[in-house]
């Protein structure tokens, strides 16, 4: 059975403004888009292919850290590529993804994990401990309980190991080297217990209808649809790009979600 979800998702996130401090600084120079720019950027799926999860980090308290640690607990893990300095389009992700987790009934830490890698290997712990305080902040505002974050890890890397991590989960991007800053796509992505990748969800705006952890030996957090309880692929229009900060982002989202 297929099932069609058309998803206009150029606006900015429903549920509330990202923070200010992710919107660009008029008084920065900004520039145009060009096509070369948005060659080889985009995000291919790498469905049911294993995480490297022997790639070490550091995590927001500069701690060593194996991705692998994630998965020791025998939980789903929802983890996504940014980067903390991103003046906008990541903002903004994180700001949709912490809006999801927060009305959701299960607690990052409980039934799953939440890992955000930067891509920036000039980012340190500070800067993700830092953001980490934003997005707990903005994920306790719609929550009954609160949760302290243990759950939900931001993590900074060396660049041989953020691009390891990021070709294994089809996350391609470059460096502006005219302003430092990074041309990405933005999509969240749900890996097994087993350290698989089973899902992806594209955009800045995430419904936590979407997602239903499973139980002790369940595969991912999977959609609540019974009938699309496997590892799915989503087709979607590949406009899905960003330099942050610099001329307008270009945004257009739409996936057909197909059952396996």
């Amino acid at each position: 059975m297929v099932l069609v979800v058309v998803m206009v998702l150029a606006r900015v996130i429903a549920l509330g403004q990202p923070p200010s401090s992710f919107l660009r600084d008029a008084s920065q120079p900004s520039s145009q888009l060009s096509p070369d720019d948005l060659k080889n950027v985009g995000i291919d799926q790498r469905l049911d292919q294993p995480l490297p999860l022997d790639l070490q980090f550091k995590d927001e308290s500069g701690v060593t850290v194996r991705l692998g640690d994630y998965f020791k607990a025998g939980r789903p893990v929802v983890l996504n590529l940014v980067y903390y300095t991103c003046p906008m389009l990541c903002g903004e992700e994180l700001a949709g993804l912490s809006s999801a987790l927060g009305v959701l009934k299960f607690t990052p830490g409980n039934e799953y994990q939440a890992v955000t890698v930067s891509i920036n290997p000039d980012e340190t712990p500070e800067v993700a401990s830092e953001k980490k305080k934003i997005y707990i902040d903005r994920m306790n505002e719609r929550r009954d309980s609160k949760t302290d974050g243990a759950g939900w890890h931001f993590l900074t890397g060396q660049p041989s190991e953020i691009q390891q991590l990021a070709d294994a989960v089809g996350f391609h991007y470059k460096r502006d080297p005219r302003t430092g800053q990074f041309i990405h796509s933005t999509a969240v992505m749900i890996a097994t217990p087993q350290g698989k990748l089973a899902q992806y969800y594209y955009g800045v705006e995430f419904s936590p209808k979407d997602w239903h952890p499973g139980g002790p030996g369940h595969a991912v957090l999977l959609p609540l649809r019974p009938q699309n309880r496997a590892i799915r692929r989503s087709h979607h229009q590949r406009l899905a790009i960003g330099r942050s900060g610099h001329g307008a982002v270009a945004r257009r989202f739409s996936h057909r979600d197909v059952s396996s």
